[in-house]
């Protein structure tokens, strides 16, 4: 299965342990379906991690 992630699920989820984004994440990591990515997500997740919080 292939699924695209907004950049929120990206800069929410990977620092996340538990919850609904953590186990998005986890599933993915570990292969149960790939993640397809635009140059636009790439861009905006690297917005997204250079503003402090």
């Amino acid at each position: 299965m292939r699924v695209v992630f907004d950049a929120n699920v990206f800069v929410a989820g990977i620092p996340a342990r538990s919850g609904t984004l953590g186990t998005l994440i986890e599933r993915w990591r570990a292969g149960t379906f790939q993640v397809i990515v635009s140059q636009h997500i790439i861009d905006e997740v690297g917005r997204g991690w250079a503003k402090p919080y």
